[in-house]
């Protein structure tokens, strides 16, 4: 499972941390989180094939103005077409609960 933060990184914040902190960093961002996943699933012998895919979040969290969620879904729903996954199950958008 993979919660990420944000779509992409900023390559040039990423440029001045050490490789350790990459790797902890990394996985807020869902281009890295996903490789990140599914390298490990297939090295521990995982078939791509198999895999089952379920997508949930991209709420909107920060009021109105904010893009992320949207952004999310969009990445990870590109993501997913890119790798020819098939997706079993999804619940994504909305708005965060937050009192």
């Amino acid at each position: 499972m993979n919660h990420f933060l944000l779509p992409f990184d900023s390559h040039a914040e990423l440029r001045h941390w050490h490789a350790d902190e990459f790797l902890s960093t990394a996985a807020r961002y869902g281009s890295h989180a996903m490789e990140m996943l599914i390298n490990e699933l297939v090295h521990l012998g995982a078939d791509r094939r198999n895999l089952q895919i379920k997508l949930f979040g991209g709420a909107q969290m920060l009021g109105k103005h904010s893009m992320i969620g949207k952004k999310n879904i969009e990445f990870i729903l590109h993501y997913v077409e890119q790798e020819s996954f098939a997706v079993q199950a999804q619940d994504l958008g909305g708005l965060s609960q937050e009192k």
